[in-house]
C-alpha cells in the first residue's frame, strides 16, 4: 500500500491502492471497515485523532483509545492489515494555543511525547505507521507563513 496515494472517495473516508482510510467516526468504523473488505481491500488506515485523544496536556482520552482499538481489531479480525495515521489538520487547541508546530520549543515538547504515547498504547495492534499525510499541506495549515 502506499499511503501516499489517497484519492477522496466520500466526505468521510479515503481509497488508496488496496486501502482504504476510515472517517474520523468511531460508530461508523466497524461499518467502513465491513465496506472495505467488501470492496477488496486488504489494508485499512485509521486516524489517531489527537485533538480528541490528548484533550488536555498529557491527558488521554480513554474513551477514544477503546474506540480506536476496537477498530483495529475488528479490522484484523475482517482479515486487513492497519496502519494509523498520527498527525491530521486539527491539533489540540492547547497545544496551538502554545505555538503549535511553529514553535521550537512547543513542537519539540509536545510532538515526541504525543508519539511515543500512542506507540505504547496502539503499538502491539496496528501494522505500521503514517506519521502524517501531504506534508506540504498540513505544515501550510499548522505553521501558516512559514
Amino acid at each position: 500500500m502506499d499511503p501516499h496515494a489517497v484519492r477522496p472517495l466520500t466526505r468521510n473516508s479515503l481509497r488508496c491502492g488496496t486501502g482504504r482510510a476510515l472517517g474520523t467516526d468511531p460508530d461508523a468504523h466497524a461499518d467502513e471497515i465491513d465496506a472495505a473488505v467488501d470492496e477488496g481491500h486488504s489494508h485499512v488506515r485509521i486516524d489517531v485523532p489527537w485533538a480528541r485523544a490528548e484533550p488536555r496536556p498529557g491527558a488521554i482520552d480513554g474513551d477514544v483509545v477503546e474506540d480506536l482499538r476496537g477498530a483495529i481489531d475488528h479490522a484484523h479480525g475482517a482479515g486487513m492489515t492497519v496502519w494509523c495515521r498520527l498527525l491530521q489538520a486539527e491539533v489540540p487547541r492547547w497545544f496551538d494555543n502554545e505555538g503549535g508546530f511553529g514553535d521550537d520549543h512547543t513542537a519539540a515538547r509536545w510532538w515526541p511525547r504525543w508519539v511515543d504515547r500512542v506507540a505504547e498504547l496502539l503499538g502491539d495492534h496496528v501494522d505500521g505507521w503514517v506519521p502524517l499525510e501531504a506534508p506540504f499541506g498540513i505544515s501550510a495549515r499548522l505553521a501558516p507563513g512559514d
